[in-house]
């Protein structure tokens, strides 16, 4: 066998072996009911996508948020006069779509769980007891 061939084969093999493993991390498909964040392996930089279809991740890192959630809660609570009851309820909240804001919540926050819990769960329950 010439070098020439192995040379080549070689390559080819190698070639196919980084499509293989980094052609998961090449593009990523969003779907109309998520955000999605790349953030650049290089710069740091990050890419915002709204509008659903593939987009190029190149070997950068996905965040996914959901564009609507809703939260559920059911919150025990003590009136002036000394009685008890249980509020149930829910409320849906949207995430907003400029950059800017959808920035800072990611830097703040860093998943849609965190959202959730440290900012709408926490705004909820203390304006609940505020009220109550």
């Amino acid at each position: 066998m010439k070098p020439r061939y192995v040379v080549i084969t070689l390559l080819m093999v190698l070639g196919a072996l980084m499509a293989w493993f980094g052609g998961s991390e090449m593009v990523e498909i969003l779907d109309a009911s998520h955000i999605m964040v790349i953030q650049n392996p290089l710069t740091g930089s990050f890419s915002w996508y709204t509008d659903p279809g593939p987009k190029a991740q190149i070997l950068g890192t996905i965040t996914r948020y959901p564009r609507r959630s809703i939260y559920t809660f059911e919150i025990q609570m003590r009136f002036n006069d000394g009685g008890h009851g249980t509020l149930y309820g829910s409320i849906q909240y949207e995430l907003p779509l400029d950059s800017e804001h959808l920035t800072l919540l990611h830097k703040n926050f860093g998943s849609s769980d965190a959202i959730q819990r440290q900012l709408v769960e926490t705004v909820v329950n203390k304006s609940v007891y505020m009220t109550g």
